[in-house]
């Protein structure tokens, strides 16, 4: 296979290839993190857990047996906020 000449400079073939799988790889790595659910609950589980993000964890009148307040969690909340730090560690292992 031969050289692509752009200007004074030479490109091989491979440099292609891996610009394209590097390009698709951003795409996908972009999408993971600008996507707010990667996980939705089943129609057969409880309905406590709603879905999980990269960012954020969606619940409907959870308690978790850890907490010990009991406060039923309804919403969506962002892992790092004052009432996910009781449970931060079961969320994310």
């Amino acid at each position: 296979m031969g050289a692509f000449n752009f200007g004074n400079a030479q490109y091989s073939p491979c440099f292609f290839v891996g610009s394209i799988f590097m390009f698709l790889s951003t795409l996908c790595c972009l999408t993971a993190f600008a996507s707010p659910y990667w996980t939705k609950r089943y129609l057969d589980t409880p309905i406590d857990f709603q879905n999980i993000g990269l960012w954020e964890l969606c619940l409907y009148k959870y308690r978790h047996y850890k907490d010990d307040l009991q406060i039923p969690y309804t919403g969506c909340f962002w892992f790092w906020t004052n009432e996910m730090y009781r449970f931060r560690d079961w969320i994310i292992p």
